[in-house]
């Protein structure tokens, strides 16, 4: 609910499960801090492994994680999946009471009045908290998300024409300025079919044959490891040419070609396992101990106090002004009656915020290590490992004949022993 144009926090979250438990979750109780949410409430919402469906789902975790600091993942918008798994076309709107009519045949009451009722009052009302049959799917887990394939966490994109009941200022402002990308801040909102001059398409779907060969693409990476990015021979031969690279030749085993679906489908599989590693052998991903550059929160607020100073010159209060010098005085050691001069004051403003981590040790490295320190059979598990994953996962229908999970692995177990040490750069 907006109110004089801003945005209410949000009052209530509604959960279901196809089995037919219902949850509704009273927010307020949480707001500012007023008890801490329970841990088996936020594992849920940031779970990978459960699926959070409904009509603007993503944007729903954006809400709850700017009002609570929540974090939603795995969220299906079912807009997207009515599109790509419907036989018919939806005559009512994309709305989560118009798909339900549409598709299923099953009444939903999403008036107005009682979407936009009191949902901070003290006792809901029978009409707010009255559920619908539960309908139950029996589908496994994986089978789900083979059937949601490219649409995980993909935001809505379409052009909204508003509720029914918009004002009517509301709709002249959308008449003059239509937006060409923009997310409906209602999932009940009726919104047109997104294919229609969408610029943005969720992954593995609509997307043309390439014009140019995918198959010379080279991975560009730094001299300490990290992947930069990819580009083409002709690219990598100007890096060797200039003599600023080298080239590593790779196996074209483990080189298979799917389309854009299927690719996208196994990078939802790949994230799971990545996660078992990353819980295994104490290689984060994306936390704090995985950040190879650190910002130094002392050094930001010295160059943000040096820039204020230099910009506004006289403009700031006499105290703040102070407060500022002393600052900066006291983290370049300088004794309280010196003065700060116009050369001192710049080089506290082009300060580099951002230190090196000396710890840090990329995901992928720490698990190749783990592995590596039990020789070259260490390794060997590794490498079955995933393309074990791979083979249980999309369970492929044409892969090629000789393709095999102990792929050289025999050969090279004869050539250098099992015990063959490994030493990495």
């Amino acid at each position: 609910v907006s109110i004089k144009g801003r945005a209410s926090v949000v009052s209530l979250l509604q959960m279901a499960t196809y089995s037919g438990l219902c949850v509704l979750v009273r927010l307020l109780t949480f707001r500012s801090g007023q008890q801490p949410f329970p841990l088996s409430f936020m594992e849920v919402l940031r779970d990978p492994h459960i699926l959070k469906v409904g009509v603007g789902s993503y944007d729903d975790g954006k809400r709850l994680t700017r009002d609570y600091g929540l974090s939603l993942t795995s969220t299906v918008d079912l807009r997207y999946f009515a599109f790509r798994h419907r036989r018919s076309s939806v005559s009512n709107g994309l709305s989560l009471k118009s798909l339900a009519a549409d598709l299923l045949n099953v009444s939903l009451d999403k008036s107005l009045e009682l979407r936009c009722s009191d949902w901070d009052a003290d006792q809901l009302t029978l009409e707010q908290t009255e559920t619908s049959p539960a309908f139950s799917s029996g589908s496994s887990y994986l089978e789900l998300v083979s059937r949601c394939q490219g649409l995980v966490d993909v935001p809505f994109r379409g052009r909204g024409d508003g509720d029914a009941g918009a004002h009517e200022g509301e709709r002249k402002r959308r008449a003059r300025k239509p937006a060409a990308c923009e997310t409906p801040e209602s999932g009940d909102q009726q919104v047109p079919d997104p294919r229609r001059n969408n610029k943005r398409k969720p992954l593995g779907v609509g997307y043309s044959a390439r014009k140019s060969p995918l198959y010379d693409n080279c991975f560009l990476y730094a001299p300490d490891g990290q992947p930069l990015c990819t580009c083409d021979k002709k690219k990598a031969k100007w890096y060797l040419d200039k003599g600023i690279g080298e080239m590593k030749d790779h196996n074209s085993h483990d080189i298979l070609l799917l389309c854009t679906s299927c690719h996208a489908a196994s990078n939802v599989h790949d994230g799971f396992l990545k996660e078992q590693l990353a819980d295994e052998f104490s290689a984060p991903q994306g936390c704090e101990e995985g950040v190879r550059l650190l910002e130094d929160s002392d050094r930001r607020r010295v160059r943000s106090a040096a820039r204020a100073l230099l910009s506004a010159k006289d403009g700031l209060p006499e105290q703040r002004r102070e407060e500022l010098q002393a600052l900066i005085k006291n983290y370049m050691n300088m004794n309280e009656e010196q003065e700060l001069t116009d050369e001192a004051l710049q080089e506290a403003a082009s300060l580099e915020t951002r230190i090196l981590n000396e710890a840090y040790i990329p995901h992928g490295l720490k698990v190749v290590q783990a592995h590596a320190g039990r020789g070259l059979r260490g390794l060997m598990e590794l490498e079955r490992r995933w393309r074990q994953h791979f083979l249980t996962t999309m369970q492929p229908r044409h892969l090629p004949p000789l393709w095999s999970v102990d792929h050289n692995h025999s050969k090279f177990l004869r050539k250098y022993g099992e015990d063959l040490p490994i030493k990495l750069n």
